[in-house]
């Protein structure tokens, strides 16, 4: 009795399967029965753990954990006629596994069901932007995901998938490489024209140089090294309002030695002599170590003066002269 008890649990077990699901999943069991009985995918899914079926079952396992799609878009057409790229992405997570499962199956059905809209919609919204707030204006990218969002949602819903949107990321918004280049043709023109100009300025100054220092409101200083070899030099011209540091220049050699500071405490102080109780300047943004200078120095930035205008090709800094130093 007990041979043919055993030989029974053994013919039992040899026509059964098991399936075991992990935590954080479930799994859809689909019946395939061979003679008897019906098949499909049953309503019910196994929940974490381990149980036996028939040979001819089969379980599919859901992860029911948020899962991203990665869908970087390229060449998409903005308002203004330019191309942007996006490294976007997706989450959705599984809502009814069995049904899910049982009305899409289980391979293939986001790429037959969601992605191509995902993309449609991704390109129609940007059409309504221009591409540089898109690069630029975090609320721009955030408008376009809450709107790509919504018109996903409800295509989702229309098809009837048993999945959630967790969350649309357009990532970074880069303008598509043709863009690129363009843009930095365009930027190396416009560089060329403020150089030529800059150039200009500077050849018509140095002509007014020599004639402009012999006037009797310009204080004129030259740091000589020990053998008296010129190393730097610096001008104030004085006005009625406040007097103009101008012409500040060392030697590359003779820099970061702390003859411009010297230089620049020496023009100050002449121009307290002659009751100047603030000094302005004009630099360049990109002179870093000059703008370092006077920054160290008590300059501080402040607005366009006299004939200058706002321009982004300069910087403008004012220092008012210690009462120490006025001419008593």
């Amino acid at each position: 009795m007990r041979k043919l008890f055993a030989l029974l649990v053994a013919v039992m077990l040899a026509g059964c399967t098991q399936i075991t699901t992990e935590p954080g999943h479930e799994t859809v069991i689909v019946d395939n029965p061979w003679f008897f009985g019906h098949g499909g995918v049953r309503e019910e899914t196994q929940k974490p753990g381990l149980s036996w079926y028939w040979w001819s079952t089969r379980g599919v396992s859901i992860d029911l954990t948020p899962i991203k799609y990665s869908e970087p878009l390229e060449h998409l057409a903005t308002n203004d006629n330019n191309f942007i790229n996006y490294s976007s992405y997706i989450v959705l997570q599984w809502r009814d596994p069995a049904k899910l499962v049982q009305k899409f199956g289980y391979e293939n059905w986001y790429e037959r069901n969601l992605k191509e809209q995902y993309r449609t919609i991704v390109r129609d919204v940007t059409k309504k932007y221009q591409m540089t707030p898109i690069m630029t204006d975090p609320a721009t990218l955030a408008s376009i995901e809450k709107e790509i969002s919504e018109q996903f949602k409800k295509h989702i819903e229309s098809t009837g998938l048993h999945v959630s949107l967790l969350n649309v990321n357009m990532g970074k918004a880069l303008p598509d490489p043709a863009v690129i280049v363009e843009m930095n043709n365009t930027a190396v023109q416009q560089q060329r024209v403020k150089t030529e100009k800059q150039r200009k300025l500077s050849e018509d100054s140095r002509l007014q140089a020599e004639p402009s220092l012999m006037q009797p409101n310009v204080l004129f200083a030259v740091a000589r090294d020990q053998s008296l070899r010129a190393i730097g030099c610096g001008a104030i011209v004085l006005n009625s309002e406040f007097g103009e540091l101008k012409r500040m220049y060392v030697s590359p050699e003779c820099r970061g030695q702390g003859g411009a500071k010297r230089l620049l405490a020496l023009l100050e102080s002449k121009a307290a002599e002659h009751g100047c109780t603030l000094l302005k300047l004009e630099s360049g943004p990109y002179q870093q170590e000059a703008l370092g200078l006077y920054a160290v120095c008590g300059y501080e930035r402040c607005g366009p003066y006299g004939k200058y205008t706002d321009d982004p090709l300069s910087v403008f800094m004012q220092k008012h002269i210690p009462a120490s130093l006025l001419a008593s």
